[in-house]
């Protein structure tokens, strides 16, 4: 198949503070394509991406939006044809199976679809990509055949998650399933509240030549304002640094004492300054001003929390499951009573070892943290 003579995007693909995001609303189709082959049934899926959240990517049914003048069951032909290559008439697809209404938020856009899903099943083919369109070649990583009965198990991120019940149901006949309104996100489009935030930005930072570690730039922004848009639901932020760190306006600044204590003299020093004048609120994430793509982790860290009441809190789990003291959301009080003295110089782990914490699983790139300049450069455009 030729690629599309022109292919306007409708993205930008330029990551927003997750308030000031467009919303788009549109008409969509997603088709669940059941290959048959020695190897047995195997469903058609696209591995997709969001740029503006690195490392972070989920499996897709073929699909898109419906044109204007399109009736449904022409747009899914048009789309197979122009996602996967093969040429299909209206009969062969039988639907729709399901409908919903869901929310994608991305880095830089929310965007609503109407959409309905209809199912093809026949023998398995070679999938041709040269119909798709600019965005969807940004975008888009790979494709692969996934073999049906083993997508219950599997840890990747599937959307839609019921699309093992959706082949059923296909099959079944029967009156249209209605999904609700869920929402598949790589950024949430709810900005999470109801918690206070403590943003440590102090430190030596000797790994990269005693430059000022908040003030790296990654993707055209500071680390630090990385970190703080994260924030932007939170009651108050306090970001310990130094006197000569600028801070947007907004979040209160402090300094650990004595200065350059290490992490837990932060730590003391930032709950001083969130209860200095006012009761501090019932949960306080805390973030290191060196891991900036954290905030699409940010709302399952205060769900693990809030799930859990015996729980004192919620870390970050790294790719290999090591907890992220310094990426996570704590009960303050189970926080504020860990803590003893001025903290100078102690281990992060050492004093939060005796609370209850969950473990969150990062997504990509979470739980990655810059401590050199090798890391800075590594870090995807």
């Amino acid at each position: 198949m030729e690629p599309p003579a022109s292919s306007p995007r409708y993205r930008t693909f330029t990551p927003v503070p997750p308030a000031e995001r467009d919303h788009l609303h549109r008409d969509a189709v997603r088709v669940l394509v059941v290959g048959r082959s020695a190897a047995g049934e195997e469903l058609l899926l696209f591995e997709d991406t969001d740029p503006g959240v690195p490392g972070v990517s989920w499996w897709m049914t073929p699909g898109g939006g419906v044109d204007p003048g399109e009736t449904e069951l022409e747009a899914a032909v048009r789309e197979l044809a122009e996602e996967t290559g093969i040429t299909v008439t209206p009969d062969q697809l039988r639907g729709p199976v399901a409908r919903r209404e869901v929310v994608h938020g991305y880095s830089d856009q929310v965007i609503i679809q109407r959409e309905s899903f209809w199912l093809l099943e026949l023998d398995r083919f070679e999938v041709d990509v040269a119909g798709h369109t600019e965005e969807e070649r940004l975008t888009i990583q790979q494709h692969r055949w996934w073999p049906l009965a083993g997508l219950g198990t599997t840890d990747a991120w599937i959307w839609p998650a019921e699309a093992t019940e959706l082949v059923r149901a296909g099959r079944a006949g029967g009156p249209v399933l209605d999904l609700g309104r869920p929402e598949e996100s790589t950024v949430p489009v709810e900005v999470p509240t109801g918690y206070d935030a403590l943003v440590l930005a102090g430190g030596r930072a000797r790994r990269l030549g005693g430059a000022s570690k908040p003030d790296v730039e990654v993707r055209g922004r500071r680390l630090l304002d990385h970190v703080l848009g994260a924030l932007s639901g939170a009651g108050t932020t306090v970001v310990v640094g130094p006197e000569s760190l600028v801070v947007p306006d907004g979040p209160r600044r402090t300094q650990e004492r004595p200065p350059l204590g290490g992490p837990v003299a932060g730590l003391v020093a930032g709950l001083a300054e969130l209860a200095r004048d006012r009761e501090p609120g019932a949960l306080t994430v805390v973030l290191a001003c060196d891991a900036p793509f954290v905030a699409s982790a940010l709302p399952r860290l205060l769900a693990a929390v809030r799930a859990d009441p015996e729980a004192d809190g919620a870390v970050l789990g790294d790719p290999g499951g090591r907890p992220q003291w310094l990426t996570g959301c704590y009960r303050t009080a189970a926080l504020a009573g860990a803590l003893t003295g001025d903290g100078r110089d102690r281990a992060v782990r050492d004093v939060v070892s005796g609370l209850r914490l969950a473990t969150v699983p990062a997504r990509g790139l979470e739980a990655l943290d810059l401590d050199t300049w090798e890391d800075v450069a590594a870090v995807p455009e």
